[in-house]
């Protein structure tokens, strides 16, 4: 019952491959999350290879906070972040700011992490 006409590209043009996901997909070389993220938060084309580094940070905090690679997902922890933090900034701005609060969340974590760990080692995690 398949009545659909494919879609076929007029002779001598061809068409351009289809990603069949987000992570294999790339527009001009650049991840498609980033793209997303870095438009999402209002970086003009010219600054985005700036802050190329602050928002691939933001990206990993999103993914770590969610854990989810889910790019809808993604951009909503951002954006709570962003409320929770009440930063009105766009652009280059945002970038910073969230990010310096990804690299400090996550340097906390790691803080926590090798906290426990000693606790563990120390027979005083079971006591507590």
């Amino acid at each position: 019952m398949n009545d659909r006409v494919p879609l076929e590209s007029p002779k001598g043009e061809e068409q351009a491959p289809v990603a069949t996901t987000a992570r294999e997909s790339s527009v001009n070389g650049e991840d498609v999350t980033f793209l997303r993220v870095a438009g999402f938060m209002e970086v003009p084309n010219g600054e985005r290879s700036d802050v190329k580094e602050d928002v691939n940070d933001i990206i990993k905090w999103a993914k770590d906070s969610t854990k989810s690679n889910d790019d809808l997902y993604l951009l909503e922890a951002i954006k709570k972040l962003q409320n929770n933090l009440r930063v009105t900034a766009t652009g280059k701005r945002l970038t910073e700011v969230l990010a310096k609060y990804a690299r400090l969340d996550a340097h906390q974590r790691k803080l926590e992490e090798e906290t426990k760990r000693i606790k563990i080692e120390k027979g005083l995690y079971a006591k507590s």
